[in-house]
């Protein structure tokens, strides 16, 4: 195994250039889940600088396949990405694709979007509301491919593609089009997946979803309220961490203690998918992690406008040895 870290370290500076990486850094292959990856799979190779070292924060950098510099982030995490302040993502080109602002490990603030031939496309002020734990997101300016200025100042038509959070469906996506009024979406937006081939209607009143149904390619219809909705414990949150704090059995060592981190997808059926784990602290904390997350069943699965999604679940599990 030593082996062949030392190798896969090798192959990694020798790619991304000796620049790049130092011998406090870390660096792994990272899927399309953001999960990580091997050689075969991988999306993105993810540097983690000084990753030795104890910081309250950490550079990261994300380098395509091809080599290229693809996003650039700090996170006060270094086993589980909890971005802090600026995140930048880049085209192939090394043209800014987006930037986004963190706080408190959420986007919030003013983001901003461009055109891969760098002409700017999208302005919006993100605000999130600490009592009710939601975002908006406000559309402020806008301009199409043609760099035509679709909206000013919160008024106007705009066009997106939405795609499913935290969902290995990446190329499930909605291209949609509608009315902002007073920063906000407004009236009936239209919209279409070529995957899928639906159709979907959707009624907005000051920024908030109304009614919202998908039509698909054989026009049977679907109703839903909700644009997305994330899986949950039929019992409630509550419910499943107990359920882990009562079942994980802690190995009897003495002293040990530690954070463990945890990746899982809750599939259409509601059932758990592809448990794994990023950090342990070893002595099977891991697989005994695995075995009690694998065990919870009581889960209802989430949907994107109306159809069904397996979606992704981090979570952290506290660690501390009675013994």
């Amino acid at each position: 195994m030593k082996h062949q870290i030392i190798l896969f370290l090798i192959f990694i500076t020798s790619w991304i250039g000796h620049s790049q990486i130092g011998p406090n850094d870390e660096a792994v292959y990272i899927d399309s889940l953001n999960n990580l990856g091997n050689e075969k799979n991988y999306k993105f190779i993810r540097v983690v600088k000084e990753y030795a070292e104890d910081k309250d924060l950490y550079d990261v950098y994300f380098f395509s396949r091809s080599g290229k510099l693809a996003q650039r982030a700090t996170t006060s995490n270094k086993y589980f990405m909890a971005f802090e302040g600026t995140y930048i993502y880049y085209y192939e080109n090394g043209n800014k694709q987006k930037i986004e602002t963190y706080s408190d490990k959420r986007v919030n603030g003013r983001q901003f979007e461009w055109y891969e031939n760098g002409n700017l496309k999208l302005e919006t002020e993100v605000e999130f509301d600490k009592k009710t734990k939601n975002s908006t997101t406000k559309i402020v300016h806008y301009w199409n491919s043609n760099n035509e200025q679709k909206v000013i100042n919160g008024e106007g038509e705009y066009e997106e593609i939405e795609t499913i959070p935290n969902s290995n469906s990446a190329k499930f996506s909605v291209k949609s089009s509608g009315k902002i009024k007073n920063y906000v979406k407004d009236g009936l937006w239209k919209g279409e997946s070529e995957k899928s081939k639906c159709h979907y209607f959707e009624m907005f009143e000051n920024g908030k979803l109304v009614s919202g149904k998908r039509v698909d390619s054989l026009g049977v219809e679907i109703l839903y309220n909700e644009v997305f909705q994330k899986p949950k414990p039929k019992n409630g949150i509550a419910d499943f961490y107990r359920f882990v704090g009562e079942n994980y059995n802690t190995p009897p060592v003495q002293g040990l203690k530690g954070v463990l981190y945890a990746t899982f997808l809750i599939d259409k059926e509601g059932k758990v998918a592809d448990v794994k784990i990023i950090k342990d602290i070893g002595y099977g904390t891991g697989a005994e992690a695995i075995r009690v997350i694998q065990k919870y069943d009581q889960w209802v699965p989430g949907s994107f406008k109306g159809e069904p999604v397996r979606v992704q679940y981090s979570l952290p599990i506290t660690i501390k040895s009675i013994y």
